[in-house]
């Protein structure tokens, strides 16, 4: 979520602020050059193994194992390797070297760096760790005193694949460019949000932003204290086989049209997915979130961001949150163990009802950006052990069960707020000016058989706080969308 929003009630407040109260390095010896550095390439074939690999570490399901690398066969144009000046090593090459189109090949080792790196003048580059594995090459960054992110890519047709970052003080990698490949790359911090280690950034792990046609594969992301792997603003998005574990977001799509998301690992996260739609962004629209065969499990972890960030407010225990995005599907995924839900469909409105019970003011809509979910379908998705430890603000959603444990008992809740427009103009529905003639089927949030099972629409404006207010009438969901297209690369 974007730091940047100066919201005074952060959106758990979502889960409803009514109740919540407020390393190892490698040491690989290095290849190249005998001091270190950029290594000769004599006849332009130095380098080894490309990137395709596994995903991430095993995890419960059917996620990926440790990466590992098979030969691409591809030459280096440019080959590093660790020196006594890794910054200069790296950043040198890249800025007088490297051309539009080269393979910049990373020899194993550990490459020690202060400040982050740039690639801003070559197009179409690659960045390839030639080790047998990703974790063979390491790109440290602990002790970082400059620079936002660790890497930082600024022209199009960008490659990287198998290789490490680690202990940035900011963002892992972050891409402002189109046509981008993330392929079996790990990103993360050793010992964020433990006792010992804390966050170490409000940062985002991989992190390509105002992009198009990007793909993010087989990799592996962990302790970011925003979200481990993110797309925001972008146009074509695909996101499939990574493990995002222990971070505060595992995967977040934001103000994004065409997204494919699909056969990631997502646990030990604070919130597994959150598929939103902000205010005061460029972007002012989503479009086609089509997020399936994904196992989303066992993200609990308490939350650890930064204080005064979005992502301070994510709530702990969710498998997906929808906060305000259109024209979504999710289907055949499996979403078990989030101790608060399943799945939560809510509209921006909610942040405001939330401000005012906690005696605040609502906050200044964005006219340009809506702020109710709309055709949201929700389908042949499996569930198992949601609910079962509600903490901090999902305590509202809690039952009592015949042993006097509390547990939330829906596997899809909804906050029932609805466009007081009625869904006209552009989107469709009533006409413009119908206030108040909206009902709960023109949002259009429709659920298959195995939701309309275990729902809730909670009237998150009017019942926030009185169960006898709630639905569970699957009546007004009896509905069916569209299946949205797969994309491709």
């Amino acid at each position: 979520m974007h730091s940047r929003l100066g919201m005074k009630v952060g959106f758990c407040a979502i889960a409803l602020g009514v109740i919540y109260s407020p390393a190892c390095s490698s040491d690989s010896s290095s290849t190249g050059s005998p001091e270190g550095g950029v290594a000769p390439d004599t006849d332009g074939s130095t380098g080894g193994a490309g990137g395709k690999g596994a995903g991430g570490a095993a995890g419960k399901g059917t996620g990926g194992t440790a990466g590992t690398a098979t030969t691409d066969g591809g030459s280096c144009d440019v080959t590093l390797a660790p020196s006594d000046d890794d910054l200069t090593t790296i950043q040198g090459a890249l800025d007088s070297k490297v051309k539009s189109g080269n393979t910049v090949c990373f020899s194993p080792g550990t490459y020690k760096l202060k400040n982050h790196i740039t690639l801003a003048a070559a197009k179409s580059v690659t960045f390839q760790g030639t080790g047998a594995k990703r974790d063979d090459v390491v790109l440290d960054f602990t002790g970082q005193t400059n620079g936002d992110e660790g890497v930082l890519v600024t022209t199009d047709g960008f490659t990287i694949r198998n290789l490490s970052i680690k202990n940035t003080q900011g963002n892992g990698i972050k891409v402002q460019a189109n046509d981008s490949l993330f392929d079996n790359i790990k990103v993360g911090w050793d010992n964020s949000g433990t006792a010992d280690g804390g966050p170490t950034s409000g940062g985002y792990a991989i992190y390509p932003t105002g992009c198009e046609n990007t793909v993010m594969q087989n990799n592996e992301v962990y302790g970011a204290a925003d979200a481990g792997i993110y797309a925001g603003q972008c146009k074509h998005v695909i996101a499939h086989d990574n493990d995002s574990h222990d971070n505060v977001l595992g995967i977040e799509i934001e103000n994004t049209l065409d997204a494919e998301v699909y056969a990631n690992e997502v646990h030990g996260n604070t919130t597994g997915f959150l598929l939103d739609l902000l205010p005061d962004l460029q972007q002012k629209t989503t479009q086609n979130y089509y997020v399936h065969d994904n196992h989303v499990y066992d993200n609990n972890r308490v939350n650890f961001a930064q204080a005064n960030t979005l992502a301070a407010t994510a709530p702990q225990g969710t498998g997906v949150l929808v906060l305000a995005s259109r024209d979504i599907e999710l289907t055949k995924n499996k979403i078990e163990g989030n101790g608060g839900v399943g799945i939560i469909i809510v509209s921006y409105d909610i942040i405001d009802v939330l401000a005012v019970l906690n005696g605040g003011t609502a906050s200044t809509p964005d006219p340009t950006t809506s702020r109710w979910p709309r055709r949201v379908y929700v389908h042949d998705n499996t569930f198992s052990d949601n609910g079962n430890d509600p903490q901090g603000s999902y305590a509202v959603f809690a039952v009592a069960t015949d042993g006097g444990k509390k547990t939330v008992p829906y596997n899809v809740l909804w906050d029932g707020i609805l466009d007081p427009s009625g869904y006209g103009g552009n989107d469709g529905g009533l006409p413009v000016g119908d206030a108040g003639k909206a009902t709960a089927a023109d949002a259009q949030i429709c659920l298959g058989e195995t939701e309309q099972k275990s729902f809730v629409d909670f009237h998150g404006d009017t019942s926030l706080t009185d169960p006898a207010g709630w639905s569970t009438d699957p009546t007004p969901h009896k509905c069916t969308l569209p299946a949205l297209p797969s994309l491709t690369p």
